[in-house]
C-alpha cells in the first residue's frame, strides 16, 4: 500500500465520462507509473453500481485499481458526494463526479469537485507527485 489514496467517483459506471475518466487513470498507473509509483499514491474507484457491474466495468477497462461500490450511499454520503443533480430539466439524486487525495495520516490532502474528465487524471497526477 502506498502513503496517499486519490479516491474518484462517478455517476454511473457504463456512461462515456467514466469509461474515459477511469481509462485516463488506467493510463496513468500504466504508461506513467513509475509517476504514480514514486507519487507513493493508490487510486480508488467508487460508485452505487452493484458491485456485478463494478467488475464488468473493470474487466471491460482492464482496470488494476480496484472499484468499490456502495449501492446504499454510505461512503458516497460521508463524502458529500451523493447529492442532488439536475439534467434536462429533471431534478434527481445522484454522484458529483470528485476526487479526494487522502494522505498516510488519513486526512484530506485535496479535493476536486464537479470534475471534467479531460485532463482530470493529469491534475491529480500532478498533485501528489513529488517535488
Amino acid at each position: 500500500m502506498n502513503e496517499s489514496r486519490a479516491v474518484s467517483t462517478w455517476n454511473v459506471s457504463v456512461t462515456p465520462p467514466a469509461d474515459c475518466g477511469s481509462r485516463n487513470f488506467r493510463i496513468l498507473a500504466r504508461t506513467c507509473g513509475t509517476n504514480l509509483y514514486a507519487a507513493k499514491t493508490d487510486i480508488v474507484g467508487i460508485s452505487a453500481d452493484p458491485r456485478r457491474a463494478q467488475e464488468a466495468f473493470r474487466y471491460k477497462h482492464d482496470l488494476a485499481m480496484p472499484l468499490l461500490s456502495d449501492e446504499n450511499h454510505d461512503a458516497l454520503e460521508a463524502f458529500g458526494v451523493w447529492g442532488e443533480k439536475s439534467m434536462y430539466g429533471r431534478t434527481f439524486l445522484g454522484i458529483i463526479r470528485t476526487t479526494v487525495v487522502v494522505g498516510p495520516d488519513s486526512r484530506i490532502r485535496k479535493v476536486w469537485r464537479n470534475v471534467k474528465v479531460d485532463g482530470h487524471a493529469d491534475e491529480v497526477l500532478a498533485y501528489v507527485r513529488p517535488a
